[in-house]
């Protein structure tokens, strides 16, 4: 590994050297070439002559004997190396400072991305992440920067190309950008100032968004066409095809009708894979389940079916305990009532005027038992513990008969209910993955998590000329001036000796 990382460091490819394995089959044809034929002299002068010049003129004749075997192998090795990707930088080009856009806007352009750092970079690197945060990895080699940008996963968000920027003035070196550079005008010149003055090359990419799902509602789905030209396809619902035709860089909303739960639209493919996609969850119902436990009260029961967003059920997904068990130790959220004071731990009360602040501002005189708020509750109330929110669960630490008749009492009951469970409806079943715990589109559970393009983005491209990339075409072009001479001078070498006559 130590060999290969130090072959990566001079050549773009080591598997090449590989070529140098034709001077095997050279040499053996050297070795066992025949003698040439020997003649006896009949004079004794041979033995007479200087033994320093004739051990030189042995050692001339021997090279020129085997000049041709010497330039076969000069040539093999030049081609083996001109195979591999010869690369020697200059001094003062020794280190790249290499910034990557995690957006999701590169990720078709990833394999590109690696590749321009294997043919890009320095001996030197400094590597700048650009995501949601910024990471900064300082002295790879050429073959460790390339690793971090394979290892890295698309973020479905616009990257923070404003603090790679900062990071990169920072570290020494030229810039090799791995951008679309979907960013302001502004950003976009602060990047191409930064070239002037340090030399920056933008690495080559394809991608062209042609076609976008921009938003989605219950009844409708908004695309966008980003080409200059008319366009007509398919948009595709549940497998369901819709001919679509829109002007140059036109959006439009498309009027539709979903099925309850999942739906999935799908355009036509292109760049930015992303955006051709949109998972649309219509959930079946946008009330939330409540089940009571306790003694009748029917001024609760007529205050819960006054709460449009609210249904009283047998299995809820929210509990109201009013009554002292053992039986329910779930984890759903629950509304303590008095009744249920096994649930709090507290055997002592007191008679206490209550306040419940705004906007219920009403006032009263109560039992109150006496728990005591943790600093992470959230309270509604003077004092804190007549009403308040631990985690998931509600302390309705009030005699009820106090509230019934006030006309907030459903209000406070609605309140309570939402505080802990949100109903259930298109805007909290649909998200965008940026403003969500999901980390990629997708159905989850009882929801659709969508990626939707920005209309306004525009990719540009820094036109300045990568240093190194000069290097490269000068040595390259060495070597094949080499190669020309060496082949030329063998073809020379046999016309002398008279091979091609």
């Amino acid at each position: 590994m130590a060999i290969q990382s130090l072959l990566q460091q001079y050549v773009l490819n080591p598997v090449g050297l590989i070529a140098i394995s034709g001077i095997i089959p050279i040499i053996i044809f050297y070795l066992r070439r025949p003698e040439p034929e020997r003649k006896v002299m009949p004079s004794m002068e041979f033995f007479q002559e200087d033994e320093r010049r004739s051990k030189l003129r042995n050692a001339l004749k021997k090279l020129q004997n085997n000049i041709l075997l010497l330039i076969n192998i000069l040539a093999i090795m030049l081609l083996a190396l001109g195979i591999a990707g010869l690369y020697l930088q200059e001094q003062g080009e020794e280190r790249t400072v290499i910034i990557y856009d995690k957006s999701v806007s590169m990720q078709e352009e990833h394999a590109e991305a690696v590749s321009t750092v294997l043919s890009e970079a320095s001996t030197d690197n400094t590597v700048i992440v650009a995501g949601e945060e910024t990471q900064v990895f300082n002295n790879l080699n050429r073959q460790a920067a390339a690793d971090i940008i394979r290892e890295q996963e698309p973020i479905y968000q616009q990257a923070d190309m404003a603090s790679a920027l900062q990071q990169a003035r920072l570290h020494e070196g030229s810039i090799l950008l791995l951008s679309n550079l979907g960013v302001s005008d502004s950003l976009v010149n602060s990047y191409s100032d930064l070239g002037a003055e340090r030399g920056l090359h933008q690495m080559d990419y394809s991608t062209e968004n042609e076609l976008g799902i921009i938003d989605a509602g219950e009844d409708y789905i908004e695309v966008r066409n980003y080409r200059d030209r008319k366009t007509t396809f398919n948009l595709d619902i549940n497998s369901e095809a819709r001919e679509i035709s829109l002007r140059p860089e036109e959006t439009s909303r498309i009027n539709t009708s979903f099925d309850q739960g999942r739906n999935t639209v799908e355009l036509p493919r292109d760049g930015l894979s992303a955006d051709n996609q949109a998972y649309v969850y219509v959930p079946e119902s946008e009330k939330v389940s409540v089940e009571y436990v306790g003694p009748r009260n029917r001024y609760l029961s007529t205050a819960l079916e006054t709460i449009s967003t609210v249904e009283e059920t047998s299995n809820g997904e929210l509990l109201i305990l009013n009554e002292e068990t053992n039986s329910f130790n779930s984890e759903k959220p629950k509304i303590l009532m008095q009744g249920s004071s096994d649930q709090w731990n507290i055997d002592s009360s007191s008679e206490k005027e209550f306040k419940l602040e705004s906007p219920y501002n009403i006032r009263g005189e109560s039992e109150i038992l006496d728990i005591e708020p943790s600093n992470s509750s959230e309270s509604f109330s003077n004092p804190e513990n007549a009403l308040f929110k631990e985690e998931n669960r509600f302390y309705y630490n009030i005699e009820d008969e106090e509230l019934r008749d006030s006309f907030v009492y459903p209000v406070i009951w609605k309140d309570m209910i939402h505080a802990l469970e949100s109903p259930t409806n298109f805007e909290n079943s649909n998200l965008q993955v940026e403003n969500s715990n999901f980390s990629s589109p997708g159905f989850y559970g009882e929801k659709g998590v969508n990626y939707f393009g920005d209309p306004n983005t525009e990719y540009n491209q820094i036109e300045t000329e990568s240093m190194s990339s000069m290097i490269r075409e000068n040595q390259a072009s060495a070597i094949a001036i080499l190669l020309l001479i060496i082949l030329s001078s063998e073809t020379l070498i046999l016309l002398n000796r008279g091979v091609y006559r």
